[in-house]
């Protein structure tokens, strides 16, 4: 009798449990999202590696979002095919991994314990993780437009579907349709159809999302597209439909609870005034979404140009427009994936894309304050100081000649009288340009080469007044470019370690000396050749790099067990970190490389020369990176004859 009543009140608790969990489930009402009966806006960020890193990693990013304020991460919840560190879901189609969804289970748990919502994507446009082109071709098939349209691989993407969403967490021991911790599901990343009807993506999506509903009636769910519209006599390609989607057709499904939208100027070649081509683009989908009753969600953005500004410039039209959310892509990390810690610290996650934010930086504080601003959009907004600083030159820079001065205000909505750049030779009034930017020049050429103080000053309308003050190196004398260091590698490697791999593996071990050429590091690398980017990298702490302005060095490829064709390539480059100051891609056709015979061997030489920027000044680490492109190779590859050179005044 004693153990019925405790197993009965354990299916109580159980069902209590479940019952407390369905009002933490984020739901739509009155076209906007709402948590716990309160209005849930929200400010977020993106990270793709949250399935398969390590351990601290992903709490590196989840812990770094959680202090910059950030409700909602967008996270892959895909494998397919090649593993990621070790980790893959789907190794061939249909075909699961037991342990493949173990790394998400964990993202899962710890987003929980932050109080942190996920969305969760379940298919990927593009290559990276066996995406759409994955599932055609295990299928038989070769068109991009098959993942659409062919019934046997909507049937194989459905299956996998229910996989994950009835997947219990290792952790939890809740199946994922009956977690809170979910916000949501997305079907795909970006889905294009380019060229094709509307149409063919929207019955895709309408037979997608109401399978997700027949399986889990808890979540939200969206199309994670990028807001393509579809209208009528339009020219411009993004509101014509030429990307194969209709944007308002989508939101009208039933079971699409909300609107998803992209923006990257730069990668979409809005060249002029992509600031303010951007707030548009903003604009016209909050102002759709909300003629359709359902919230919205600008959930990734990136610049490289004027990004902090145009960061607050779309983050503030999102909050004074009412819209419901926006994610900014990437928040990154540490990256331990094959890397070895220097002075007991890890390397940061390579800057890819060029879009990363890390925490801390100016660009997370600017987005953390506007983060705050978008959590109390339902209350009283709160209240910001503001701040004025150099965008360009930057602390210890080297400058000569004739400078742009460039400062950026950010005055939360307090308007600026005047700014002024001020030198020892005198005070410079800048001029305010289109993107909010105040510029000026500043005539160096007759100061004597020495280190200096500079300061720009921003008086308001009431006449409070910001300021920055940085120190700059100006050198204008003519420099000769001389061989300052050579790595000596018969002397040992104890000062290089492993940089860490992207879709390629490093064998064991990773690296090793050579007698190549009186000297070589020989890498061991596994190329699988299914990709056009797959990588290595190894680097060493050099110390201060500002006394260097190039580094040269070669690489050494065996022919011998070389498989190529027409689009195989390799490509190097150097980075200077911590920073992430990547210097160049070199990319080089294997068909058209000149081949050289070392002791009877015969070899591809690839010989690389680059120049450093001026403003290295806290780069103490060289990392080279190497990849392969659809290059199938496992064995050997030498990197010799690495070489840094300084600038003689």
């Amino acid at each position: 009798m004693k153990w019925k009543f405790i197993l009965i009140f354990a299916a109580v608790l159980e069902i209590l449990g479940v019952m407390v969990m369905a009002n933490n489930f984020v739901s739509v009402k009155d076209g906007h999202f709402v948590l716990d009966k309160q209005p849930f806006y929200f400010a977020g960020t993106n990270n793709y590696y949250l399935d398969y890193a390590s351990t601290p990693m992903i709490n590196n990013v989840l812990e770094n979002a959680s202090k910059m304020g950030l409700k909602v991460i967008r996270c892959w919840g895909f494998v397919n095919g090649t593993e990621s560190n070790g980790v893959v879901i789907q190794p061939s189609l249909g075909v699961y991994n037991p342990n493949g969804l173990d790394t998400l289970d964990y993202t899962i748990m710890r987003a929980d314990q932050l109080g942190l919502k996920l969305i969760i994507v379940l298919s990927n446009n593009w290559d990276d993780f066996g995406g759409m082109n994955w599932y055609v071709q295990q299928a038989g098939l070769k068109n991009h437009e098959d993942f659409y349209t062919n019934s046997n691989v909507i049937s194989k993407f459905e299956d996998y579907i229910k996989f994950v969403l009835d997947h219990k967490n290792i952790y939890t021991g809740i199946q994922y349709k009956d977690d809170p911790t979910i916000m949501g599901w997305e079907v795909a990343n970006e889905p294009r159809n380019e060229g094709n009807s509307p149409e063919i993506i929207t019955k895709w999506a309408e037979q997608i999302t109401n399978f997700i509903r027949s399986i889990d009636p808890n979540h939200l769910i969206g199309i994670g597209d990028e807001g393509w519209f579809d209208v009528k006599g339009s020219s411009n390609w993004a509101y014509n439909g030429y990307e194969g989607l209709d944007w308002n057709s989508l939101l009208k499904l039933p079971n699409v609870d909300f609107g998803t939208y992209h923006l990257y100027p730069g990668s979409w070649g809005w060249i002029d005034h992509p600031v303010e081509t951007g707030l548009k683009w903003i604009k016209d989908h909050i102002l759709a979404a909300k003629s359709l009753g359902k919230p919205a969600i600008l959930e990734e953005f990136g610049m490289t140009n004027d990004r902090d500004y145009a960061y607050y410039r779309w983050t503030q039209q999102i909050y004074e427009d009412g819209g419901d959310g926006w994610m900014f892509w990437i928040l990154t990390g540490i990256n331990t994936m094959g890397a070895t810690p220097v002075n007991g610290e890890y390397p940061l996650y390579p800057n890819y894309d060029g879009f990363r934010v890390v925490y801390p930086s100016l660009t997370a504080t600017l987005l953390s304050d506007q983060a705050a601003e978008m959590n109390y959009l339902d209350g009283q907004r709160p209240s910001f100081e503001p701040v004025v600083f150099f965008k360009n030159p930057q602390e210890s820079e080297i400058v000569n000649g004739n400078v742009m001065i460039e400062v950026m205000p950010l005055t939360y909505g307090q308007k600026i009288k005047s700014v002024e750049f001020v030198s020892g030779g005198g005070t410079i009034t800048l001029s305010s340009t289109y993107n909010g930017i105040y510029e000026g020049i500043w005539d160096t050429k007759k100061i004597k080469d020495g280190i200096y103080s500079i300061k720009t000053i921003a008086t308001l309308d009431n006449n409070a007044t910001l300021s920055d003050e940085i120190n700059v190196q100006i050198r204008n004398a003519e420099a000769r470019i001389v061989l300052g260091k050579t790595f000596k590698f018969a002397q040992g490697l104890s000062d290089w370690w492993n940089g860490g791999t992207y879709q390629a593996n490093f064998l064991s071990p990773a690296f090793e000396y050579s007698d190549l050429l009186d000297g070589s590091i020989q890498m061991n690398v596994e190329w699988p050749g299914k990709n056009n980017w797959e990588e290595v990298r190894i680097g060493t702490t050099v110390g201060d790099l500002i006394d260097y302005a190039r580094v040269s060095y070669d690489l050494y490829v065996p022919l011998d067990g070389l498989k190529f064709d027409d689009n195989s390539q390799i490509s190097l480059y150097a980075v200077l970190n911590p920073g992430w100051i990547k210097l160049n891609i070199n990319s080089y056709k294997i068909s058209q490389m000149p081949v050289v015979e070392i002791n009877g061997t015969k070899y591809l030489k690839f010989s690389i020369s680059d120049d450093f920027p001026q403003n290295v000044s806290n780069a103490n680490q060289l990392i080279i990176g190497v990849a392969g492109g659809y290059l199938p190779y496992s064995g050997p590859v030498y990197i010799n004859n690495v070489q840094l050179y300084k600038k003689v005044y």
